[in-house]
């Protein structure tokens, strides 16, 4: 920033090439001596039972990572190093963010080396045996330990992931980020688009307005599925699932590759997530997650903490589910439904509320219209309450708690009791005198709500959790 508003200043009053060179020399300067002193400052080695980075220049900083809290050990293949043949190792930790280690420009070998060794520290395997497999993973660059490449997505399925799984956010993301090493803003692209608009609308009839305000809105969906689509292709391309006895593992990406590798008994929950065009398409998305301390984003890929398999086909979905939890299709159980007062609740209150709307604007407001809007909107809002408590329901199968949500699409929520971190019993004062209870689970990778259920079979479900959570000698981890 100051480099930039130096050479603003300058180059108003002297020579611009000359001192763009200036500002690009220092700059280049001060990139150049911090790389080569965070490298100076940069230290790791594999203890016995952990991880230790030491780095920082001025303000040390060690952390020791132990091997127990390791719960992912990713490979990632940037652009700019693949034609060096180098990668990036990140180590995350079961903790908090800052139990996260990041090693870059290592060879592949090395990087596999570390995993490895790692996995071997975890699991407690026969040191002989796996250094066979190290040696083998290190010619293939695949982690060859028993794993089998089971699970594939082709351009086909990705195309039609980006049509119904909106990924423009992550292709404009990347657009608005290079606009900022540009003298171009945000603000200057907005001003534009305004005086565009303003001389094809200016001294024109009504008609021409219409078609050109048509023709904007097909084009702006044109281009945001085009940019899904586009988004989807450089997050999932080349997608396959690798498994063994243990473990999972993912390849990805067409720009920066990538490798994820998760642990089957770290999985605390699979998240079955189907939007109303994925339902129109018979697909949805299955994600995989981990220990997490931040918010649940639906829309978020792949990372350290979840797997996401893009657009799975029924079908599939079975297979993806029994890899970690041993139970069958999930769309044919039976689920014991929320009450209806759900429904009859909602309905009402929101009815009112567009009542009285409603009869504000016929009194109040000079255009009328705004009430046949209203009348139109009300119904599909009460349909889609309707909808969602048609969708909401609990079940238990043995030792899994599989809870079903949605408005149109159907999603799901699936998890072992004995994974379970609290259950929360909530009762209102009307809820409580029709024998109807709120329960929430809460595990490590997310929080699992549903409303308005009998509260005779709430305390059941409750009882049996706990006692699951207490009894069973499985580590959640």
């Amino acid at each position: 920033m100051i480099l930039a508003g130096f050479a603003i200043n300058v180059t108003t009053e002297g020579d611009f090439t000359q001192y763009t060179w200036w500002a690009a020399a220092v700059l280049s300067l001060i990139v150049i001596v911090s790389a080569v002193l965070k490298y100076l400052f940069f230290r790791y080695q594999l203890l016995d039972d952990a991880v230790q980075v030491k780095q920082g220049i001025l303000f040390k900083k060690r952390l020791n990572l132990k091997f127990s809290r390791i719960q992912n050990v990713n490979i990632r293949h940037p652009f700019y190093f693949r034609p060096l043949g180098l990668v990036t190792l990140k180590i995350d930790g079961a903790g908090s963010k800052g139990e996260e280690v990041s090693l870059s420009a290592l060879t592949q070998a090395t990087a596999n080396s570390i995993r490895q060794t790692i996995r071997i520290k975890k699991e407690g395997i026969d040191a002989v045996q796996n250094h066979q497999t190290a040696e083998l993973k290190n010619q293939t660059g695949v982690d060859a330990e028993n794993e089998e490449a089971f699970y594939r997505r082709t351009l086909t399925d990705l195309v039609i992931h980006g049509l119904t799984n909106n990924r423009a956010w992550f292709v404009l993301a990347g657009l608005f980020a290079a606009l900022q090493y540009t003298s171009i803003s945000f603000g200057d692209l907005v001003r534009f688009m305004q005086v565009v608009v303003s001389y094809y609308i200016s001294n024109q009839n009504v008609a021409f307005t219409v078609v050109l305000f048509t023709v904007s809105v097909v084009l702006a969906v044109f281009l945001t599925a085009f940019l899904s689509v586009v988004g989807s292709i450089l997050t999932y391309y080349g997608f396959t699932l690798f498994r063994s006895d243990k473990s999972m593992m993912v390849h990805r990406g067409l720009i920066n590759k990538q490798e994820f590798n998760m642990q089957k008994s770290r999985v605390q929950s699979i998240y079955i997530r189907q939007d109303w065009l994925d339902l129109v398409l018979g697909r949805a998305n299955v994600i995989y997650e981990q220990i997490s301390h931040s918010p649940n984003d639906p829309n978020q890929a792949d990372s350290g903490k979840r797997i996401v398999v893009p657009s799975a086909r029924s079908h599939e979905i079975t297979k993806l589910v029994a890899e970690i939890f041993p139970i069958s299709d999930v769309a044919e159980l039976s689920y014991t439904p929320i009450s209806k007062r759900y429904f009859y609740k909602y309905s009402i209150i929101w009815s009112v509320i567009y009542l009285i709307i409603a009869v504000v604007i016929i009194t109040q407001s000079e255009n009328q219209r705004l009430s046949l809007i209203v009348a139109i909107i009300w119904p599909y809002h009460v349909f889609l309450i309707y909808m969602i408590w048609k969708r909401a329901g609990i079940t238990l199968i043995d030792d899994i708690v599989i809870i079903r949500r949605g408005i149109i699409g159907v999603d799901y929520i699936i998890f072992p009791a004995y994974k379970i971190q609290a259950v929360d019993y909530v009762q209102s004062l009307l809820m409580k005198r029709h024998e109807l209870s709120n329960l929430i689970f809460h595990t490590a990778s997310r929080t699992a709500r549903i409303n308005y259920l009998p509260s005779q079979f709430v305390r059941k479900i409750i009882d049996f959790c706990v006692y699951r959570a207490e009894s069973s000698s499985r580590s959640w981890m």
